[in-house]
């Protein structure tokens, strides 16, 4: 399982504006995160929700809708 305290804000950051103007899950954040080790993705998707819900501001995300899993958009 991830250690969310051990991922990195500033490549998160990164991936987040990747998808500047569409929506996403933090599903695929993982994906990008890891490379698309799928090994690492199954373990960690739960991890980067809290991450983004955590640091939704410091990311300049907001969450879309009441939808579970979550669909995150770049505030604008």
């Amino acid at each position: 399982m991830t250690d969310i305290d051990s991922i990195n804000l500033d490549k998160l950051r990164n991936i987040v504006q990747k998808f500047s103007h569409r929506d996403f899950t933090a599903a695929q954040i993982a994906d990008d995160y890891w490379d698309g080790a799928s090994e690492q993705i199954g373990a960690s998707g739960a991890q980067f929700e809290a991450v983004l819900q955590r640091n939704a501001a410091l990311l300049g995300i907001q969450a879309v809708g009441n939808d579970q899993p979550a669909r995150w958009h770049v505030a604008a």
